[in-house]
């Protein structure tokens, strides 16, 4: 008898136990449910305004999903893993373990959902701007050239956003930079010859990245962009490469990478210039061969006067000099990018490649640049790759060809809009953002595309255009005469820019010369006045070496 209610008294807590086992399993995925709720309700909230501007519906759906899949996933097994404070706890302390049980729960959700959100958002990101002298775009393959000239660049322009009617500013490097780093019009920062300095009042991309936390460095191989010229303004590290005549584009590549595992671990601006395909066109004699070119045939002058007079029996020669340096600065172009790969930094940076100007290859008579403003000088490549956003699901802006036609001074407000940051001091262009993420499909402040040649040094050029959807007005001043020459085409007919117009439309060239006017009117009232300097004699040799001067 005794025995037997010893084993009645031995059996009890073990059936109280295995009843209250469904109870304690029911508050655990009680308790998950809860906070996983809780979780994925705050990583999608946070993604939604993160990603909001950028990503649309389907892709926010499936990074919801997601945030809820690893928030329940994460709840319940934390929940069933601290279960155990529950599980065999004295009935009169129940209560304090449940309690313990959600806060415990809550406190670890909530390094998981910050620890998660760490991992897979993207949210410091560097800039590298990379600009190719003297390159038209119609000589790179992504932009339709029958060679293929740019197998490095074309992969670049798949992963990216490729604008198809890029407009530079102006058709010599004094003219259009600034309007790349300081989106700037001509009229307004006033360089027109190799002495002129930009105004301080004139505030570069490097000045506002600096400020926002930026290293910033610059590392150029063209002397009209020296310290001296004011383009080292807001730079940590500026080398502005005087021996450029022989300074091909993988020592930009080498300058770069030193200075970046100087400052590797911080957010950092680069610009890079490369004077590559700029003249004279003497890339490796490898790419000489790939292009057909003569190897053996020596031109030892470069002004574009010189090569003119060469006439068009030398023209096959030249091109395909042009475009073997195209090939070779495509292959430094690759070559970086796999050390950006390498480094870990390709998928955390905005990177944008384009260039200041076209060439001209006697499509108007005319060889080089600097001396019209038709489109084998104007239209320059633009391409843009955004870093990865989100790792999980994968989201990065890229994959799409724009046709609408953008401007040089369209890249700072693009960058700064991207980076939330706010623009300071002269900014006269718009950012592309609302284009790229296809918020909108055209923009109103492009409606009208405005370019300058305005210049004293190598050759006096009064040139300005416009362009309104086809159409495209210039004017030019012609001085020996004292009047002007007017020319309006058709783009979307005549891409060559070879049935001028004007008589046959009258009117709506001047409807483009009142609007070019008015444009140019108010321009006139933001002009700053540039500082003078006069260049070293090594720099006046490389610039007579050049052709830039005679």
């Amino acid at each position: 008898m005794a025995s037997s209610k010893k084993r009645k008294k031995t059996g009890q807590p073990k059936k109280q136990t295995q009843k209250r086992r469904p109870k304690l399993l029911r508050t655990w995925v009680g308790v998950a449910l809860l906070w996983g709720a809780i979780g994925g309700v705050v990583l999608s909230l946070y993604h939604y305004l993160y990603l909001n501007r950028f990503a649309d519906s389907s892709y926010l759906l499936s990074l919801l999903a997601v945030d809820f899949v690893f928030s329940l996933i994460a709840a319940f097994v934390l929940s069933f893993a601290l279960g155990k404070v529950l599980f065999g706890t004295p009935k009169k302390r129940k209560k304090r373990a449940l309690w313990s049980h959600n806060l415990v729960v809550a406190l670890l959700m909530a390094i998981a959902v910050y620890g998660f959100n760490y991992w897979n958002i993207n949210r410091q990101f560097n800039v590298i701007l990379i600009v190719s002298d003297a390159t038209r775009a119609d000589h790179l393959s992504c932009y339709g050239y029958r060679l293929e000239t740019t197998p490095n660049i074309d992969q670049f322009a798949r992963e990216g956003i490729r604008f198809e009617n890029p407009v530079a500013q102006g058709s010599h490097t004094i003219v259009a930079t600034p309007a790349i780093l300081a989106s700037v019009y001509p009229t307004i920062h006033g360089l027109t010859h190799y002495r002129a300095v930009l105004s301080d009042s004139i505030t570069l991309i490097s000045e506002l990245l600096k400020k926002a936390g930026y290293q910033t460095f610059g590392i150029v191989t063209n002397p009209h962009l020296t310290e001296a010229n004011g383009f080292g303004q807001g730079f940590d590290y500026y080398s502005s490469d005087k021996g450029w005549l022989h300074t091909g584009a993988e020592v930009v590549n080498l300058k770069f990478l030193q200075v970046w595992r100087r400052y590797s671990g911080e957010k950092f601006f680069a610009f890079l210039f490369y004077i590559d395909p700029h003249v004279p066109y003497v890339p490796p004699r490898a790419y000489l061969l790939k292009f057909h070119a003569d190897p053996d045939v020596v031109i030892t002058n470069w002004h574009p006067d010189s090569l003119a007079a060469l006439g068009e029996g030398y023209k096959l020669d030249i091109i395909a000099r042009y475009d073997g340096e195209v090939n070779y600065f495509d292959t430094e172009f690759g070559n970086l990018m796999r050390e950006l790969k390498r480094g870990g930094i390709y998928d955390r940076s905005l990177i944008i490649y384009t260039s200041d100007h076209g060439e001209g290859f006697w499509d108007h008579g005319l060889v080089g640049h600097g001396n019209s403003l038709y489109e084998e000088l104007l239209r320059v490549p633009l391409i843009m790759r955004f870093p990865v956003l989100v790792k999980f699901p994968k989201f990065q802006l890229g994959g799409k060809v724009l046709t609408q036609p953008v401007r040089q001074i369209d890249i700072v407000p693009t960058i700064l809009d991207f980076l939330g940051i706010e623009g300071e001091g002269l900014i006269f262009g718009t950012s592309l953002m609302p284009l790229i993420w296809g918020k909108k499909e055209t923009l109103e402040e492009l409606e009208y595309v405005i370019s300058e040649e305005i210049l004293q040094q190598p050759e006096l050029h009064d040139i300005r255009s416009i362009r309104s959807g086809p159409w495209k007005y210039i004017i030019t001043r012609d001085f020996e005469n004292n009047e002007y020459r007017r020319e309006l085409y058709n783009l979307s007919q005549d891409p060559a820019e070879t049935v001028n117009l004007f008589e046959q439309k009258t009117s709506l060239a001047m409807e483009l010369q009142g609007r070019l006017f008015s444009e140019l009117s108010h321009l006139e009232r933001h002009k700053t006045r540039p500082k003078i300097h006069v260049p070293d004699r090594e720099t006046l040799e490389r610039l007579k070496a050049l052709g830039y001067i005679k």
